[in-house]
């Protein structure tokens, strides 16, 4: 079978398995649209990535390189550069500031905590996430991008945990 004509198979197939679910139709749709707009980013982004190449295209991060897990996945505003472009401008100042320590709580695969330490070399740059595949997964960015050496990957913080960076020139 064709490339594209398996593609539409198995496109038909997942919106056949939403259909049969026994949820009421406006579940059904809602779950019809994130799969379809699911499936629309995936297939746009891998379309990209052999012209754009495999790295952050534009934006704060350009440049940074990105692990075949998070390719895995619908990576088309991460690999454009555009994920949370209302963002940007804060990252900026972020970058521009006299910080030390970062702290991205709930820092899932690790975007804005690689990205931010490859911005800022000198700068220590806590990731926290309570999802061990989330923590390797930033650990994997953090290596792809060679900042495993200023890119902190931890479990939970707790309220408490912001005293030890009290005084710290701490974002």
């Amino acid at each position: 079978m064709h490339h594209s004509a398996a593609r539409a198979s198995q496109i038909l197939a997942e919106v056949g398995n939403i259909l049969k679910m026994d949820e009421p139709d406006t579940e059904k749709l809602r779950r019809l649209w994130v799969t379809l707009a699911f499936i629309q980013n995936f297939d746009l982004a891998n379309a990209m990535a052999p012209m754009i190449g495999d790295k952050v295209f534009s934006g704060p991060f350009k440049g940074m390189k990105l692990t075949r897990a998070i390719k895995d996945g619908a990576f088309c505003p991460i690999l454009l550069g555009t994920y949370e472009h209302e963002l940007h401008p804060t990252i900026e100042r972020l970058i521009a500031g006299p910080y030390r320590h970062i702290l991205n709580i709930g820092s899932g695969f690790g975007y804005y905590s690689t990205g931010l330490a490859l911005r800022m070399p000198n700068d220590v740059v806590h990731g926290f996430d309570t999802d061990p595949k989330e923590q390797q997964r930033s650990r994997d960015m953090a290596a792809l991008n060679n900042v495993q050496d200023h890119s902190k990957i931890s479990g939970l913080f707790k309220g408490e945990d912001f005293a030890s960076y009290d005084g710290k020139d701490t974002f």
